[in-house]
């Protein structure tokens, strides 16, 4: 068991040995860039709103002026650190807020990519060749269309339990066991979400690669495990999707495809031609 949890982790960790692959290159940086921008748009837009509220809800040094000189000096210097204060408040709160939310935009942003970035890297791995194709509107709104259900789906089946094991944290004594059962789920979370989509390329739906992943538990916790802790890191969790997606596909060809899965079977990665039902 230790030695699986452990195999599992190492294989997040490979996935950085492939963040520039010439072929993977587009499919692991467009998407990042793209959850980068975001992020700093949003920083300019609330900075300026933190701002505008600040001016409002606190009197400029003009505004104590007036005051008896005895305690001007002191309504000046109160004023500028309480307003140091709010600003470091605002920054960490965006800080934990990025840090909370960046994965699940990121994973909204990336999921058209991160089908064919997994079929992709799969043909590397295998030795076939796939047709470089152009990274077209077309194609991202095709995978856009079927990575939004398969999302829907992975959230759906996190607030199943998450809800239930959020209810624990109020019972007292429960209470303790609480936190690591709920590290335990989100490991375990981790691990579907990412190794869906290699599983996906072969329109393997997503209850039957869980119960595929129960058979290989110890394997997958570790590899979630790794995961969430790599979104502890503070730059480098801006890269956990892409060597998240290209982790999970190395575990998945070397660890769980089927011989009968191979791509030496197929001309081409399934995820061309999605099964709506899975």
């Amino acid at each position: 068991m230790i030695n699986d949890f452990a195999a599992g982790a190492g294989y997040l960790f490979k996935g950085f040995g492939y963040l520039n692959t010439k072929g993977l290159r587009r499919y692991i940086w467009v998407p990042t860039l793209i959850s980068l921008v975001v992020y700093l748009v949003l920083l300019v837009v609330f900075y300026y709103q933190f701002g505008s509220l600040m001016d409002y809800l606190l009197p400029d040094a003009n505004a104590v002026s007036d005051w008896p000189s005895w305690i001007r000096w002191a309504g000046e210097a109160l004023l500028y650190v309480l307003r140091i204060l709010l600003w470091a408040v605002f920054f960490l709160a965006y800080a934990l807020a990025m840090f909370y939310s960046f994965t699940i935009l990121a994973n909204i942003i990336g999921s058209p990519f991160n089908g064919i970035l997994a079929a992709k890297l799969e043909a590397l791995l295998t030795g076939n060749s796939l047709p470089d194709e152009p990274l077209t509107l077309a194609m991202i709104s095709k995978e856009a269309k079927h990575a939004v259900s398969h999302e829907i789906k992975k959230t759906l089946y996190f607030l199943l339990f998450a809800i239930p094991l959020l209810l624990l944290f109020l019972v007292p004594v429960i209470n303790i066991a609480a936190s690591f059962i709920w590290m335990v789920f989100t490991a375990w979370m981790a691990a579907l979400q990412y190794i869906d989509y290699p599983a996906d390329n072969y329109k393997i739906g997503f209850k039957a690669m869980r119960e595929q992943l129960k058979t290989k538990r110890s394997l997958a916790l570790g590899f979630g495990g790794a995961t969430m802790l790599l979104m502890l890191i503070p730059f480098l969790n801006l890269i956990t999707m892409p060597v998240a997606v290209i982790g999970a596909t190395i575990l998945w060809v070397e660890k769980l495809e089927t011989p009968s899965q191979s791509l030496n079977d197929t001309a081409e990665p399934n995820h061309i031609s999605h099964n709506p039902d899975n």
